[in-house]
């Protein structure tokens, strides 16, 4: 199955690679305009959100147009182990260079404990409407969401919802998906 999950997934970089710089700029807007009405987002006081790579829906602006509302942000460090701890972030946070050449918040940063995140804005390669979630392959984010009761909103473009991903038993489903399109629940 690994090999039709590599292809899935390196389809699905090669279309959001794709995206102009200004199609990716424009369409993270969007998607953060359609976050901010969420209920789920609304009601949530500790989100987790991932610092994002170039051609990764810019989720770290949530941190300049959020900054005033009454929610505390977190990021994750890899940690080791392989496993992710989740330190607070603000749009004025020292950031650094983590696995994978990934900024993540300071080892000096507040550690969250993770039971206490009520969103967790999860990055993907590809998902499908039922809620499979297709990763860049390190299993991070399946071992540190497994049996966690925060919402787990996939976060992409359009162009990473796919109609299928076979699912394995160690991954975590999503409950729900958003992109410049808005919303999506599983």
């Amino acid at each position: 199955m690994s090999s039709a999950k590599d292809n899935l997934r390196r389809e699905a970089l090669i279309r959001r690679a794709e995206l102009t710089t200004q199609a990716r700029a424009d369409k993270s807007e969007a998607a953060i305009r359609h976050l901010l009405q969420t209920p789920v987002f609304q009601a949530s006081s500790t989100v987790a959100i991932y610092i994002p790579l170039k051609v990764e829906l810019a989720l770290d602006r949530l941190l300049t147009v959020a900054s005033d509302l009454a929610h505390r942000f977190v990021a994750p460090r890899v940690l080791v182990e392989g496993q992710m701890s989740f330190h607070e972030v603000t749009k004025n946070s020292t950031l650094q260079q983590g696995y994978g050449n990934i900024k993540e918040p300071a080892v000096t940063a507040p550690q969250v404990n993770i039971d206490d995140i009520d969103l967790f804005l999860v990055p993907l390669a590809a998902c499908d409407r039922r809620g499979n979630r297709l990763g860049f392959g390190g299993g991070f984010y399946d071992r540190a969401l497994r049996n966690q009761r925060g919402f787990k909103l996939g976060v992409g473009f359009s162009v990473q919802l796919v109609e299928h991903i076979e699912r394995e038993s160690h991954d975590v489903t999503l409950d729900g998906f958003i992109c410049e399109d808005g919303a999506v629940y599983f």
